[in-house]
């Protein structure tokens, strides 16, 4: 029932959704810079958070690269500070403009782009629009996706549901209904049919937002649910360049497929994928490991990289969880 609110809400409101292309200069990513001074020769990289995140979601990982790196710590627009200058959100177009504004605005060498969560779809539209300057791209739980998938029936049915809820909840906040986001989002079965049900450990962004959800943050779901309702969906190709694909086995449903592992596993350019033992925040849950797997993708090596298919995932003993998140 929620799903078909969430759709004629995005139907109504979407079509009167502005493009986005005159947004304000003040939409900029949220940035923050440690490690190596910047330079036109000094390696970077860029960790790139997502939803409902912020800068300090690598506060744990990006210690292990501060001595040999630059280090830049990207949020999306709106989710520090004020919050983005459109009403109904920055399109995909933009928010890859403002991105690219934000990593060229630092003198660097290679780029090596590490991007979790929304900020990996993002890492992939940056990978399919700017190919030439990332040299290698990791991805936090969210991998590369076709149409013509094979998926799950939970990733069927769970990731349209919760992601038209939250745009939805977007909705209800843009025309002054804020209460009545806050009410449903209290009472929605985030434990039994949300996509994230053993998050042990969160970012504080995450923390924060949970306690305090600002749905004006999830302009990104709204965005996009439009984009697909209206036929425009910029759906970006397999990334070109060596890509690294982290994800964590503890979830109701995952956020990539076996043929995006499949042609990680067929390629000889270092590319891989690996599988913790976690839920979806994997840099707050495995910080040590995901440093380590970043450490050794950026220099080359090989460590143990493994991977299990979704039968195996599935037929896995569920682990308890004292509480789902989003």
């Amino acid at each position: 029932m929620r799903s078909l609110v969430g759709l004629l809400a995005l139907t109504l409101v979407g079509a009167q959704s502005p493009d986005a292309a005159g947004a304000q200069s003040s939409d900029a990513f949220p940035a923050r810079l440690s490690g190596l001074a910047p330079s036109p020769t000094t390696p970077m990289v860029v960790f790139l958070a997502g939803f409902p995140d912020d800068t300090r979601s690598f506060d744990s990982v990006a210690p292990a690269f501060e001595g040999t790196h630059a280090v830049l710590k990207l949020a999306l627009p709106g989710y520090e500070g004020a919050p983005v200058s459109e009403k109904w959100g920055l399109s995909f177009k933009v928010l890859i403009e403002k991105m690219h504004d934000a990593v060229e605005a630092q003198p660097h060498g290679d780029l090596f782009l590490v991007a979790h969560d929304w900020g990996a779809y993002l890492g992939l539209l940056y990978a399919d629009k700017h190919p030439t300057e990332v040299a290698k791209l990791a991805l936090l739980d969210i991998g590369h996706q076709k149409m013509s998938d094979k998926q799950s029936l939970a990733e069927y049915v769970v990731g349209p549901t919760y992601q038209l809820f939250l745009a939805w909840c977007f909705v209800m906040d843009a025309i002054g209904l804020r209460p009545v986001a806050w009410l449903a989002n209290a009472l929605f079965p985030w434990q039994t049919i949300g996509p994230c049900n053993h998050e042990t450990v969160l970012p504080t962004g995450v923390m924060e937002w949970m306690a305090k959800p600002d749905f004006r943050t999830c302009y990104p779901y709204f965005v996009l649910w439009t984009d697909l309702l209206l036929g425009r969906a910029w759906l970006p190709a397999m990334p070109s360049m060596p890509t690294l694909f982290i994800y964590g086995t503890r979830k109701r449903m995952m956020f990539h497929t076996d043929r995006f592992l499949a042609e990680l596993r067929e390629r000889t350019d270092g590319s891989r994928s690996v599988a913790l033992d976690c839920g979806h925040f994997l840099q707050a849950q495995k910080p040590d490991e995901v440093a380590a797997e970043l450490t050794s993708f950026f220099e080359g090596r090989r460590t143990r990289s493994f991977h299990i298919p979704h039968e195996a995932e599935e037929a896995s003993p569920k682990p308890t969880a004292a509480r789902g998140e989003l």
